[in-house]
């Protein structure tokens, strides 16, 4: 028995020595941290192989505000903007620069070389070749992948060892791919053309300058030496002469219902012209025959009926000036120009046979003869352009006067005589201030009850005031009005 209880005793003695553990020693800095680790963990840890090149693995939502910045910058239209997107991508710092190298899209290559500069530069980045790897470990890209060398070495104070300033690329001068750089340019000469095109002048200036500055000798240089005088010549142009345009009246009908009849009165096309230079300017309105100022208007003519048809045409108009001789402009003076608008029978020679409501978009350019300076210097004005303007031109049947005196009137006996159509041209004429005496008018309680025709007419013309319910029936247009016509 005793030697039983003495095999127990050693047992438990066995147990208590075998989970008994030495103390563990908090690290100083009160980090869960082992003091000691295995040989095979000693030295520092393999790098991810999804790390970016400063050893930082970008998130995916960095990635997709990175390229996402990269998309604002290849939209952006003004100078500022652009300035804007660049700055906001120098700021993403050292961590992006693998993902910005992999960018190629030659709409914004030069802007993003820009801003790998700037990030190396302000951060003092040393670029490493892909394939020097730490000994023991395999190359980060493969052997094909285009590399970069190590900066020169220069000693610095004291003996030490330096970065140059400015990183050193594997291509020295003359052995870059200029096949490859001058497509690059082609493109870029394509973008400032067409930020040309729209209007853009400093930006399409911006472009050609950067592409001179970064490879002076491409053979696209008289390309872009000649966009740039083309951009600065319409850019003075734009700061010398403003203009704004308005058409007069906003509603004209036919004299007679027959094929080429011309309006009952010309409609006017007043151009208003204000120098904004700091210099008295001259401009040459005529000088004999053929050698006229002319205003070409390029219109849109739709027609619409109350059943939602509409047929539209499109096409140029040369209006001559008639004015004669010269105008001299002072800084901050104005001067109206006045043409006018007979017919549109050089765009529709049946508009006045068909009973339908007309609708006129014109924008207008100013060609001017001749300008020069006060002290006789000549000056090269491109065509000075003006904003759409519209108006509506209504058959000769259709009793204008009387629908624009009392449209409220002309729409309630469209309604008791059944004229649909009349119904709809008379609805053009309605003022904002009277709109929801007209709704009441259009949706009454008889809506639903009407023919078939004046109904589509009443919901159209509703439709066309308001913006709203283009796919109503009558019964959701009742609901519709009943929510909304306090609004009005």
């Amino acid at each position: 028995m005793a030697s039983v209880r003495f095999a127990c005793v050693l047992l438990l003695l066995l147990a208590a020595a075998c989970t008994t553990t030495a103390p563990v020693s908090e690290p100083d800095d009160g980090g869960f941290t082992a003091k000691n680790r295995g040989a095979e963990f000693e030295g520092d840890p393999a790098p991810s192989p999804h790390l970016s090149a400063e050893g930082t693995a970008l998130t995916g939502e960095e990635r997709n505000a990175a390229a996402m910045l990269l998309y604002e910058l290849s939209q952006a239209t003004s100078d500022e903007g652009r300035a804007e997107v660049i700055e906001k991508l120098v700021k993403l710092g050292p961590r992006f620069l693998a993902f910005l190298r992999a960018v190629d899209d030659p709409a914004i290559n030069l802007d993003v070389a820009y801003v790998i500069s700037r990030i190396e530069q302000s951060a003092g980045v040393e670029v490493r070749k892909p394939d020097a790897a730490p000994e023991g470990r395999s190359p980060a890209s493969p052997p094909d992948t285009p590399r970069r060398t190590d900066p020169p070495r220069r000693r610095g104070a004291g003996g030490n060892e330096g970065l140059e300033d400015t990183p050193h690329y594997l291509d020295d001068p003359g052995e870059f791919d200029r096949e490859q750089v001058e497509k690059l340019f082609a493109a870029r000469l394509t973008n400032a053309r067409q930020a040309l095109a729209r209007g853009d002048n400093e930006g399409a200036i911006r472009i050609a300058q950067a592409a001179l500055t970064l490879l002076p000798d491409t053979r696209l240089r008289p390309d872009f030496e000649d966009l740039i005088l083309q951009a600065r010549a319409q850019g003075q142009a734009s700061t010398l002469i403003a203009g704004t345009l308005s058409l007069d009246p906003g509603y004209v009908h036919y004299a007679k219902r027959e094929r080429g009849a011309e309006f009952a009165a010309p409609l006017k096309v007043k151009c208003y012209l204000k120098n904004v230079s700091l210099k008295t300017l001259v401009l040459t309105l005529s000088d004999g025959p053929g050698r006229e100022s002319v205003v070409e208007l390029n219109v849109r003519y739709e027609q619409l009926d109350y059943q939602g048809n509409s047929m539209a045409t499109e096409g140029r108009v040369l209006l001559p000036v008639a004015q004669q001789g010269e105008i001299t402009l002072a800084p901050n003076e104005s001067y109206e120009i006045s043409v006018e608008l007979s017919s549109l029978n050089s765009l529709d020679v049946d508009g006045a046979v068909k009973y339908a409501l007309g609708h006129i978009t014109a924008k207008a350019a100013l060609r001017v003869f001749g300008a020069h300076e006060a002290e006789g210097a000549p000056l090269i004005l491109r065509p000075i352009h003006f904003p759409a303007r519209t108006a509506k031109v209504f058959p000769s049947e259709f009793n204008l006067e009387a629908a624009r005196e009392r449209p409220l009137q002309a729409i309630s006996e469209a309604i008791s005589r059944n004229l649909p159509q009349d119904l709809f041209m008379a609805s053009q004429l309605i003022e904002k201030k009277h709109l929801r005496a007209a709704g009441e008018l259009l949706l009454g309680e008889d809506l639903e009850t009407c023919a078939l025709g004046l109904q589509k007419a009443r919901m159209k013309a509703m439709s066309t005031l308001t913006g709203a319910g283009a796919a109503f029936d009558a019964k959701k247009w009742r609901a519709w009005w009943a929510e909304n016509k306090f609004r009005y």
